[in-house]
């Protein structure tokens, strides 16, 4: 995707619009896939993704709930999330990492 076409948004994607592009383009690809994952998924299958929220160019980066949202979006049904720090690392871009659990109806 080209840097000018990040800023014509679609507007139901316009909440992504206050991210850096490499983020935006990162969100797109993401929600793509759990698109793609739906649709592929048999009704009552499970849907867990591992993720980490980062910073990025200094902007904390809600990968967790971003994704939690994307899931909802294309209609699965949120089951659980569940955080699992990463301990005794400093100084990481990533301080834990989330499991997100969705069904699809």
């Amino acid at each position: 995707m080209k840097e000018n076409n990040l800023k014509n948004l679609d507007s139901s994607l316009s909440y992504l619009s206050g991210f850096p592009s490499k983020v935006i383009r990162y969100y797109l690809d993401l929600k793509i896939a759990i698109e793609n994952i739906y649709w592929t998924l048999k009704s009552g299958g499970k849907l867990a993704i591992i993720v980490g929220d980062s910073t990025v160019e200094g902007k904390k980066i809600p990968t967790t709930i971003m994704t939690k949202r994307f899931c909802e979006e294309v209609g699965f049904k949120f089951e659980k999330l569940i955080f699992n720090p990463l301990l005794g690392v400093r100084n990481r871009a990533i301080r834990g990492e989330s499991i997100i659990i969705c069904t699809k109806p």
